[in-house]
């Protein structure tokens, strides 16, 4: 079995949907408490994950969708420069911008 040595930063914050174990605490369970307590760790990340894929999936799909239907084509590259941006700023890959907002990846990269 392996076994995390240290927290992850991320499941330092709360926010995260902890609560969760410090240094301290971990170092007193017993190694069937430790394995518990990791598996259900990855359950919560697994689970996680698949909502903020679907939430994202769907945000995307919804930006999409609302730049199609806008006639103006001055006010769709001003929209999708602003959705580009909201996208950049939370990380996501220049090409599935690219893909949603139809801008070309040098004016993503520039962002």
């Amino acid at each position: 079995m392996i076994y995390m040595q240290t927290i992850p930063a991320i499941l330092k914050d709360h926010t995260f949907g902890g609560p969760f174990l410090d240094e301290d605490e971990l170092a007193q369970l017993s190694p069937d408490e430790r394995w518990k307590y990791e598996r259900r760790l990855r359950h919560y990340r697994d689970y996680r994950n698949v909502v903020m894929t679907a939430y994202y999936d769907g945000y995307a799909s919804g930006v999409k969708q609302k730049l199609d239907e806008i006639s103006d084509d001055l006010l769709r590259k001003k929209l999708a420069l602003i959705y580009a941006a909201d996208l950049k700023e939370n990380e996501w890959p220049a090409e599935k911008i690219t893909r949603i907002t139809g801008l070309p990846c040098e004016i993503i990269s520039n962002l």
